[in-house]
């Protein structure tokens, strides 16, 4: 079972909803939506800002679910502060996971125990807070230079190009190679020009003509036809050369001897004997 969140701090707070109440209670407070939840929230706003209170005390509930202008108005605030999304309305029930509930509970009181102090302690003491804050943030900025930050124009060339144009060890060599390539890009524009004159007169001499289907579709079975015996005999001799022929691509050149004349002529001689 979750403990209550920050129950200490919230009681220094003086609490009037957690005064003299034990753990579990306490538990049943937080994350059980109802009423006594929805009060507690509004306290804990109204300590943050005392004109909330005032808004709420106009407002009546209408139903459990989104309907509660009051539910509303919380996770406005609460979203506001950054302390949800301003699509949250869960949390702000009570019916989301208990985890990011104590999560949302000990933030939210935090910056309350957070401004009750500095109250306490006066303005001055304020004053010098934030004087403090002020001189931290300074020395961050100065770290930096802030007109990197805020830099309008924007280096669209690449780092290769970029260290090219402030130069390098090879600058006599890389720039060479960068007008070069200006010059195919020039190059590669005119041909552009070129082509597309070429295809604007080919549009313009070209004069569309209807055809007669009647006619062409005998052509069109003749021709698929042609293709279908194509594409079979294709992969027939595919199918052959797979299993007869490659095997015997493969092996090396036989090495022939000087007899294959004598052999030849002398089958020749028999032949013409036979006959």
């Amino acid at each position: 079972m979750l403990s209550f969140p920050c129950a200490d701090t919230a009681k220094s707070l003086d609490c009037p909803y957690i005064e003299d109440v034990d753990e579990s209670w306490a538990t049943e407070l937080i994350f059980k939506p109802g009423e006594a939840r929805i009060r507690l929230l509004l306290w804990l706003f109204a300590r943050l800002e005392p004109t909330i209170e005032e808004l709420f005390d106009n407002q009546l509930i209408e139903s459990s679910g989104r309907g509660d202008s009051r539910l509303q108005t919380l996770l406005y605030v609460a979203s506001s502060l950054g302390l949800c999304q301003n699509h949250d309305i869960e949390l702000i029930k009570g019916t989301c996971p208990p985890s990011k509930q104590k999560v949302f509970m000990n933030t939210l009181i935090d910056i309350v125990c957070a401004l009750d102090q500095n109250q306490k302690e006066g303005s001055e003491q304020l004053e010098k807070k934030f004087a403090s804050n002020c001189l931290l943030l300074d020395k961050i900025c100065y770290q930096e230079n802030l007109q990197q930050v805020f830099l309008t124009n924007i280096n669209l060339f690449p780092y290769d190009l970029t260290n090219i144009s402030r130069g390098s060890e090879s600058a006599s060599v890389t720039e060479k190679d960068y007008k070069d390539l200006l010059a195919s890009a020039s190059n590669i524009a005119d041909q552009l020009v070129e082509r597309q004159n070429q295809l604007a007169q080919l549009k313009s001499s070209y004069t569309p003509c209807e055809y007669d289907m009647n006619k062409i579709r005998p052509i069109l079975r003749r021709l698929k036809l042609t293709l279908s015996t194509l594409a079979q005999i294709m992969a027939g001799f595919s199918h052959c050369y797979e299993t007869e022929i490659k095997t015997w691509c493969q092996k090396p050149s036989p090495k022939l001897s000087g007899l294959g004349i004598v052999v030849k002529r002398v089958d020749n001689l028999l032949t013409h004997f036979t006959q």
